[in-house]
């Protein structure tokens, strides 16, 4: 007999293969078999520019894509296990610092500014980017874009907004501060903020080129109805959703809950639809609002409204409590997001930060950490010492470090999750993967430190996973599936024992038929387009799951990151 634990973890391998493949359909999945990427004779790899390389994997994979990225995690390994960079020159000049920071995101910054005002100034920042700035740099990026196949780029999901900090946030409160964006404190100790810079969630405002543009994003498409129209129709929708969350069958089952079989019978007809097709059958979906309802449904799906359907869709904003009429949360944000706030941060650091630069393979020892880098600009290796390193990346740039340095090409690309607050890696509670000697290598080391703007609230999952869900469901070929979930099985084994007795209760009504697609069990008949609409719930049993980011969480964790490292040093000969 099959354990829960077994099942739940089999079930959940399978669809996170079909969601990771999914973003860009079956190009994605044609691309695990083409032969230019995994049956390609190795000995080529040193014939390919890497340019020319990832100029194909952008045309095959679609750019920024799970896909992509991990096209360019084989290519680096491999490369590196065949010594195809051999051929660059390598740098006489060997570059010694204190710390290292891998990532120029907010976290990056932050903790390199700290450092600074710690007088700790021999400091060196890399990333793989051509352009520093991180996931702050999605706000602009994903404009006119869909969201689906965007990982880092996806607007909801980056350190591209933030939301107003508490009082206890002294740090963040005092840099706000120094950067006019809090004019002054009341009495009571409130922060007065400039007016240009909030925003009202939902109804965003942003102001550009001294005019005010309402919606999520900076549109002249955008109608300005009177007030009055607009208040009416906002009054029509909260309406609407306050039915739909009571809104029962003739079989007594609420239309929207969880888990799927207490869903009444009759709501799967709202499967059919998408949202956007049924809000306009119910004339609700004015185009002022039609950005923000795709904010709040692809911030967990990945799906814009045309593509996540009626039933999915509203369960998110009948659970959420959405209503356009009463206040929500303020935010601070941009006609480019947060990356307003990076330019005082890196104001003083251009000369530390070295842009287009991968890493290739590490050594180290209880005094330092040697770095092999890849510089791509001028195409040549470099090496680089330092008695400390801080990771301040996403997930991609240290999976395809540790991919070299284990000489395995997958196995950790989604298991490694960054811990917020600087929290140790447990190898029992967050990795089956991972062997233990690595882990506790990690653990102990003391010139490793974490600072990722991504924030495990309540997750047992790695972040990366949680990436992966936010994808695009779509209709695979029956005779890829079971090799697609062969491969993907092998790079995803997330930890499950937090699973309750309703989400097993949700895998097994939703997704037991995927267990046909499994290796071996190949032969059995699936009906793809019925399952893959189903994909679209896929989000509701992991909503505690989901991360967090926040330019406020970039912050303090590289903050954290810089008074750690400022401490270790003291100690360091």
């Amino acid at each position: 007999m099959i354990s829960r634990r077994t099942f739940l973890k089999t079930s959940l391998m399978s669809c996170l293969g079909l969601l990771a493949l999914s973003g860009s359909g079956c190009e994605l999945a044609s691309s695990l078999n083409n032969p230019r990427v995994n049956d390609q004779n190795l000995a080529n790899l040193d014939n390919i520019d890497h340019n020319d390389y990832n100029g194909w994997a952008r045309l095959s994979c679609g750019p920024d894509t799970w896909y992509w990225r991990r096209e360019n995690a084989f290519y680096f390994t491999q490369a590196h296990s065949k010594d195809n960079f051999s051929a660059w020159p390598l740098s006489n000049k060997v570059t010694y610092t204190d710390v290292a920071i891998i990532g120029t995101g907010p976290a990056g910054l932050v903790c390199a500014n700290r450092l600074l005002d710690l007088g700790v100034d021999n400091i060196i920042l890399l990333d793989s980017c051509n352009r520093p700035g991180g996931s702050t740099k999605s706000f602009d990026s994903c404009q006119g874009r869909s969201y689906s196949g965007y990982l880092t780029q996806n607007v909801p999901w980056a350190a591209s907004r933030l939301s107003i900090p508490d009082g206890n946030d002294e740090n963040l409160l005092n840099f706000l501060q120094d950067q006019k964006i809090i004019e002054k404190f009341d009495a009571a100790g409130r922060a007065q903020y400039a007016s240009e810079a909030l925003a009202f969630y939902p109804q965003e405002r942003l102001l550009n080129a001294g005019r005010w543009f309402f919606g999520n994003y900076d549109s002249t498409d955008l109608p300005q109805q009177n007030a009055k129209d607009e208040r009416l129709f906002a009054e029509n929708f909260d309406n609407f959703l306050e039915h739909m969350e009571h809104k029962r069958g003739r079989d007594g089952k609420l239309y929207f809950t969880a888990p799927q079989s207490l869903v009444s019978v009759e709501a799967k007809a709202l499967e059919q639809l998408t949202l956007k097709e049924y809000l306009q059958q119910k004339h609700l979906l004015a185009e002022n609002v039609e950005q923000f309802i795709n904010r709040i449904v692809c911030s967990e799906s990945g799906l814009t409204i045309s593509q996540i359907s009626a039933w999915a869709g509203i369960y998110q904003l009948c659970r959420d409590k959405i209503r356009l009429t009463k206040p929500q949360r303020l935010f601070l944000t941009w006609e480019k997001g947060c990356a307003r706030l990076l330019e005082p941060l890196y104001k003083n650091l251009q000369p530390l930060i070295r842009t287009s630069t991968h890493i290739a393979s590490w050594q180290e020892d209880s005094q330092k950490v040697e770095l092999l880098c890849l510089n791509l600009k001028e195409q040549r290796r470099e090496r680089l010492i330092a008695k400390e390193i801080v990771f301040a990346s996403s997930a991609i740039n240290l999976a395809k470090l540790l991919n070299l340095q284990l000489k395995d090409r997958l196995i950790f690309w989604n298991a490694i999750a960054f811990q917020t607050k600087l929290e140790p890696l447990n190898y029992n509670q967050k990795f089956l993967n991972a062997p233990p000697a690595f882990i506790s290598r990690l653990n102990n080391h003391p010139s490793i430190i974490y600072a990722d703007s991504r924030c495990q609230r309540k997750s047992s999952l790695p972040h990366q996973h949680t990436v992966l869900l936010r994808r695009s469901p779509e209709k695979l070929e029956a005779n890829r599936l079971a090799d697609c979930f062969a491969q993907i099985s092998t790079e995803t084994t997330p930890f499950i024992d937090n699973f309750t007795e309703q989400s097993h209760e949700f895998w097994t009504a939703n997704f037991g038929p995927f267990q046909a697609a499994l290796p071996g069990k190949s032969q059995s008949k699936l009906s793809l387009s019925e399952n893959a609409k189903r994909l679209n719930h896929l989000h509701l049993a992991l909503t505690d799951l989901c991360a967090c980011p926040n330019f406020a969480q970039s912050f303090d964790n590289g903050w954290q990151a810089a008074e750690k490292v400022g401490l270790a040093l003291r100690h360091l000969p």
